[in-house]
């Protein structure tokens, strides 16, 4: 899970995504460590399959 996230978090610093989309994925990221709960765990990685779908579709998407 550990690779997972740094992985993700590499995305972003090599995409350049904005400000608000990075804290968004620090906090989830955050609440994950601190509660450790199957929903945080679940939206955390919806949101990181939904971030990364998006990323990959503007990298190959013509213009």
């Amino acid at each position: 899970m550990l690779s997972f996230r740094l992985s993700t978090f590499f995305w972003f610093a090599v995409v350049g995504n904005s400000t608000a989309e990075l804290t968004k994925l620090i906090l989830i990221i955050h609440y994950w460590h601190n509660y450790a709960s199957k929903m945080c765990t679940v939206a955390y990685l919806a949101y990181s399959i939904a971030l990364v779908s998006r990323i990959t579709l503007t990298l190959i998407s013509p213009g």
